[in-house]
């Protein structure tokens, strides 16, 4: 098992920043209906509230507010 340091973490925010931007670039291209970013972006956010622990990188992000593009 791997464990970070709280320093480790913040500096992986980022990096989790950008899977969520790759995810509805994703969501974008697969729901012709969500092919807004505003859309596809609320989509995102909803998801990430219903289900917190979908994807793992979910887990470093303190809050919803941290699922954006």
């Amino acid at each position: 098992m791997v464990r970070f340091d709280t320093g480790s973490r913040t500096k992986l925010i980022p990096l989790a920043m950008r899977i969520n931007a790759y995810l509805v670039r994703w969501i974008r291209q697969k729901y012709k209906r969500l092919a807004a970013k505003r859309k596809a972006l609320a989509k995102m956010q909803e998801i990430a509230r219903r289900y917190l622990r979908m994807f793992a990188h979910w887990r470093l992000t303190a809050t919803v507010s941290a699922v954006s593009a």
